[in-house]
């Protein structure tokens, strides 16, 4: 039987993260179903409450060390675990971590990572030698495999562990728009809002869009949360300059029910990326607000349009929007044809890991 560490953002109640959890679980039991895993968690009773997996905290340095002293292996990963955009801090936790493992002789396997950007020397220096020390690498988009190169690390393209989500059916979601007072035949709008630096601009764009939207299209707009409490507040900072109603999600959803609700959208503007995510493995054209490369990569390989946040106009969001509304059913076919060579790739990426550490069948 396999014991496998895992570390990642995990525990903080973020839908797009969750999610990733959740994929890389099945996969990992689908190619060894004893698998054992333990998950360094911000919440660990949560986690063990919404996954089958054991958890400790992330910060307990004793639970750790002991879970790695009965581990096969630590897996990092997945999503942009090696950053210093969003937080200086995490990059030096995570690579913490990491480097106790290989203290302790344990391989490590970094997965599906997003890398970068790194602007901080020491930090791109101390990520460079210990993933020099890893096992193996599979990054979830090109940019990042661009990242190792520049830093003289191989890796292997893989994909964002939750594109190899099943799409849920649709009941779950209909009940939930039911639930916000959601009906109507105008097209449902979905905004799923993040802060970022300077992002007053794009908030008074969005905004801006779905006033339009709602007067002139009858439109249903529903904000939707991928964590709380922060998109709760992005959410309120761009309600506050609407001047016509709107729809809030208020409640965390399980990643299958959200995926459940995104399916009943015709759009998505996504500020989050795995809200775009979710948009493209439901099939739901959708634009990107790029406030990082990641948003740009992603939209790219999917075939689907970004926009810019520095100077961004409702105009801009509207010109998208309406080309989502009138080429709807082309759009969903590229999706579904787009999205199943990256499930592929996120499959693989699991199968990869597996055999690297002499899986067990």
């Amino acid at each position: 039987m396999t014991r496998l560490v895992i570390s990642g953002y995990y525990g903080f109640g973020n839908a797009g993260d969750e999610a990733m959890l959740v994929s890389m679980v099945r996969s990992f039991r689908a190619l060894e179903p004893a698998v054992e895993l333990t998950v360094l968690s911000a919440d660990p009773a949560r986690t063990r409450a919404n996954h089958p997996v054991t958890s400790i905290g992330r910060l307990d340095l004793l639970a750790i060390a002991m879970a790695l002293g009965r581990a096969d292996a630590l897996i990092s990963g997945a999503g942009s675990l090696l950053q210093d955009v969003t937080s200086r801090r995490n990059v030096y936790y995570y690579l913490g971590v990491m480097g106790l493992a290989l203290a302790m002789g344990k391989p490590l396997v970094v997965y599906a990572n997003g890398i970068g950007p790194l602007r901080a020397r020491a930090a791109r220096r101390l990520t460079a030698g210990i993933l020099a020390r890893a096992r193996l690498i599979t990054v979830r988009d090109e940019q990042s495999l661009q990242e190792l190169q520049a830093m003289g690390v191989q890796g292997i393209l893989s994909a964002d562990p939750a594109l190899a989500l099943e799409p849920p059916g649709p009941e779950r979601g209909r009940a939930v728009l039911r639930e916000l007072g959601g009906g109507g035949d105008g097209p449902l709008i979905l905004v799923a809002p993040r802060h970022f630096p300077r992002s007053g601009r794009t908030f008074a764009a969005l905004a801006g869009a779905a006033d339009y939207l709602v007067r002139m299209s009858r439109a249903r707009v529903l904000f939707v949360p991928m964590q709380l409490p922060e998109d709760g507040q992005a959410a309120s900072a761009i309600r506050e300059r609407m001047r016509e109603p709107a729809m809030e999600l208020r409640e965390t959803l399980s990643p299958a029910d959200l995926l459940s609700l995104t399916g009943q959208a015709q759009v998505l503007l996504g500020v989050r990326l795995h809200a775009l995510i979710f948009a493209s493995v439901m099939g739901v054209p959708a634009v990107g607000i790029a406030y990082d490369p990641k948003i740009s990569g992603f939209t790219a390989a999917v075939g689907l349009p970004s926009l810019a946040p520095g100077d961004l106009r409702a105009e801009d969001v509207l010109i998208e929007v309406d080309r989502m509304l009138r080429e709807g059913p082309a759009i969903r076919h590229e999706l579904v044809a787009r999205v199943r060579t990256l499930r592929e790739q996120a499959e693989a990426g699991a199968r990869l890991t597996m055999d690297s550490l002499g899986r067990k069948t």
